[in-house]
């Protein structure tokens, strides 16, 4: 069986079984959102744009460079007019032509549905927007894409357009001509999603999608494919065994094709009140079509959304970097992830906000309480607001849920929706043998 390693190589980490690391101390700075290929003709990792809404809104576009073997960070000089700032941005890396191709994206308040070329020739990085024919796709952002080597076509899937909705149209985009085309597959398809994964099978000649989000609706863990046969294109919903992963979006994704593997993790899930942020790392082998946990439920690290990955096919580790844990805190760091290691490394320090498991964001608070969750392991937990006499004013979560980061949003009533009056509550979260309280002062 697998076992799996998770190297965090821009923390100082600490060994827990056996091995070494190495800290790096030159790398991007925080951002979620990014695009990230493996440039497999120059033996590297390349990362382009981003986002970092704590920091006035930045969204970034500079693209960097990997070297997996040193675990060094470049910024590239890149010539030639570069594309917008933009962050969401669907891309595929073309081999063939040693490029990256990116679609869409967006900015605040503004989608985009133009392409743009990213020439990964070393040393002669090249930036050049793509004049494309036909009726292209809605402007959109959190679409997927993957190149279709057997038809020289890169395939866009689902969305989110500017009329603030959820796609899952297909579109191919021919890439000798340049020219876009609508597909519509037999078969039903899967529902409208964005913040998806998507990878391309080589063995079956298929796009396999799992997971993403809609509006006002739980995150999908739904697996389809694809047929890839051109003008025959079909989708049909596949059945994976095993335990399988809780529903998620703005998770980090990549592809083994030396294993045929499917390799998600991270990611986020919201009810409307809670916002479930994961740790926890899955492989779905596309062969066998089984599902397995290959965390053990979530390393001992910040759970996080929005960051990237790729696969580097030299050494078989994947590469993951950035994402953001909650609105304010957004990542730099960079891991290597390894299926098939000898030994576990994980981040030492397994509990979040130094030490604790649970805090009040504001003190005092004039509005809704946002209280900050950590759960180190799946498990039962509650948490209860009680006010000054001890009396159990409101039960905001009572039954099982999986490790990471939450945030709970009391409104300030009681479990009938009674608004109660200012003054002094208490968060109380009990998970197995732990019980901690804290304080949140409500005022007028």
């Amino acid at each position: 069986m697998k076992r799996c390693i998770l190297v965090g190589i821009m923390l100082l980490l600490t060994q827990v079984y056996a091995g070494s690391l190495t800290e790096i101390f030159f790398q991007p700075c925080p951002r979620a959102h990014s695009v990230m290929v493996t440039d497999t003709n120059d033996d590297r990792i390349v990362l382009y744009g981003g986002d970092d809404m704590n920091n006035s809104g930045v969204h970034h576009c500079d693209v960097w460079a990997l070297d997996p073997v040193d675990r060094t960070w470049v910024c590239l000089e890149v010539v030639g007019q570069p594309p917008s700032d933009r962050t969401w941005c669907a891309s595929v890396y073309d081999a063939t032509e040693d490029r990256a191709i990116i679609f869409g994206g967006y900015y605040t308040g503004y989608f985009y549905n133009d392409v743009w070329e990213l020439d990964l020739t070393a040393g002669s990085e090249t930036w050049q927007l793509l004049s494309t024919s036909g009726t292209p796709p809605a402007p959109r952002e959190a679409a997927t894409a993957i190149i279709d080597p057997v038809n020289n076509r890169m395939i866009v899937f689902g969305g989110y357009d500017q009329t603030t909705s959820a796609r899952n149209d297909v579109w191919e985009l021919d890439l000798t001509t340049l020219t876009w085309t609508q597909l519509f597959p037999s078969g039903t398809s899967p529902g409208p999603r964005y913040a998806h994964s998507a990878v391309y099978d080589q063995v079956e000649h298929r796009m396999v999608v799992f997971g993403g989000s809609a509006p006002y609706m739980f995150a999908f863990n739904d697996v389809w494919e694809l047929d890839l046969t051109d003008g025959a294109e079909a989708w049909q919903q596949l059945s994976p065994t095993g335990p399988f992963p809780v529903g998620r979006s703005r998770h980090f994704w990549a592809h083994n094709p030396s294993t045929n593997d499917m390799i998600i993790g991270f990611g986020f899930d919201s009810d409307g009140m809670s916002i479930w942020i994961y740790n926890d790392v899955w492989v779905l082998d596309l062969g066998s079509l089984e599902w397995r946990d290959v965390s053990n439920g979530g390393f001992a690290i910040t759970a996080r959304r929005g960051a990237s990955a790729a696969f580097f096919p030299d050494d078989q580790f994947t590469y993951i970097f950035g994402g953001h844990v909650l609105a304010s805190q957004y990542c730099f760091e960079t891991y290597q992830l390894d299926l098939d290691p000898t030994a576990v490394y994980e981040y030492d320090k397994d509990k979040a906000f130094d030490n604790e498991y649970l805090k009040i964001e504001t003190n005092p608070n004039r509005g809704p309480v946002k209280m900050d969750l950590y759960i180190p392991e799946a498990e039962v937990i509650t948490l209860k607001v009680v006010d000054v006499s001890g009396r159990v004013v409101s039960t905001l979560i009572d039954r099982m849920r999986y490790s990471g980061h939450c945030i709970v949003v009391w409104e300030g009533t009681d479990n009938q929706g009674v608004r109660l009056p200012a003054g002094t509550y208490f968060g109380i979260l009990e998970m197995g043998d732990q019980m901690v309280v804290k304080k949140a002062v409500v005022v007028k």
